[in-house]
């Protein structure tokens, strides 16, 4: 599995969107010049931010990149497979869902 491709890829989409002099959807990540498997290209292109949590993905860039298309907590912690949220949030895995 290639999680340093996926997470590179969401990485370097968060730092495009801060650059002034270019515009970018919030929620279309670029894929090209990565290596990817066909799960995580996938998951990037949707973007399926459950799919990114269990391909390997840091809660930390999830939450970037949820946060960078303005959603809320409340608003993705719901995109994430039935039960997982929870089990995170009683397991205190992401901090971003206890804080």
């Amino acid at each position: 599995m290639s999680t340093y491709g996926m997470q590179r890829a969401i990485f370097d989409h968060l730092r495009r969107l801060e650059a002034p002099d270019q515009e970018v959807p919030a929620d279309q990540i670029r894929t090209e010049g990565y290596e990817l498997t066909e799960a995580e290209l996938a998951a990037l292109s949707k973007p399926d931010v459950g799919q990114l949590y269990l391909l390997g993905t840091h809660p930390v860039l999830i939450n970037a990149f949820c946060r960078a298309n303005g959603w809320k907590k409340a608003d993705y912690a719901v995109l994430f497979p039935e039960g997982l949220a929870d089990s995170m949030r009683s397991e205190r895995k992401a901090r971003w869902l206890t804080s």
